[in-house]
């Protein structure tokens, strides 16, 4: 982040404005040729100017912290399908991790509170074999989750970036996947040729027709997972075991996976660089 900051402080090209400062009266005022709103999910930008917003709540929170292990393989992440909700433990190299957990809003709120010693004890009741907490790194934060969705991520030269113009349910980190290919599109527009000839406002536009598909299907994926991984009812569980067997078993069915997490559904019709 501070490496990110300090390079658009030195840009000739970027206005930064944070906080208080980045208040609408003031980004009216001033002539930009594009406005990128990048101010989270409660994104006062587009309060607003009245984007139009679908959104629906969970009933489960997330917790995330900051955890070393023990004597871990750095480059090895873990999704665990659990009764409350999925648990996913990101590695950020050497042997610490992210350790992203759902379950229930108020249980999260409770462990985050808790005190170091008690919240590894309880973070090692639900933890794989072979995990061992060793320190806590951070302050765990708990908060509300929800999917959430602008059908429409333009107005005027105003774009939505990242979760100011969506959120979806963590598992799996689709959340930070979606931001990033929110980034790398808006990239590949400014730096078009269709740009150069046209100027930037081309690029609000084309920005909202090129993320839809990708932002709708990834929502309703990881909503779709969530609700196949909570429920125990038996045709149910028959069709997660079957998705785990083929994940498992079948290389192809992997790779295509994993292509669609990472780079996108759209990106399936089209062969992976080397």
């Amino acid at each position: 982040m501070t490496l990110l900051i300090s390079r658009l402080e030195k840009s000739g090209n970027v206005n930064l404005f944070f906080g208080e400062s980045a208040n609408q009266s003031l980004l009216l005022s001033h002539d930009f040729g594009l406005v990128i709103a990048a101010d989270g999910p409660r994104s006062p930008t587009r309060t607003y100017f009245k984007f139009p917003w679908w959104t629906h709540s969970y009933s489960q929170g997330c917790l995330t912290a900051k955890i070393r292990f023990r004597n871990v393989d750095s480059e090895k992440a873990f999704e665990c399908f659990r009764p409350e909700g999925p648990l996913a433990i990101l590695p950020l190299g050497k042997t610490d991790f992210q350790v992203v957990w759902s379950a229930p809003l108020h249980r999260c709120r409770q462990l985050a509170g808790l005190e170091t010693s008690a919240f590894l004890d309880q973070l090692c009741t639900i933890l794989p074999n072979g995990l061992e907490p060793d320190a806590l790194l951070d302050s765990p934060a708990a908060f509300p989750l929800e999917i959430s969705f602008a059908p429409k991520l333009h107005q005027q030269n105003v774009v939505l970036v990242g979760e100011s113009g969506h959120r979806c349910h963590p598992v799996g980190g689709q959340g930070l996947n979606l931001c990033w290919r929110d980034v790398e599109t808006l990239l590949q527009l400014m730096t078009s040729a269709s740009c150069a000839r046209r100027g930037l406002k081309a690029v609000p536009g084309r920005y909202t027709r090129l993320r839809f598909f990708d932002l709708l299907t990834v929502g309703l994926a990881t909503d779709l997972l969530v609700r196949l991984f909570s429920n125990r009812q038996s045709a149910v569980l028959f069709v997660r075991r079957l998705g785990l067997f083929m994940l498992k078993h079948s290389p192809l069915f992997r790779r295509v996976s994993l292509q669609a997490m990472s780079d996108g559904p759209s990106t399936l019709l089209h062969n992976l660089p080397k």
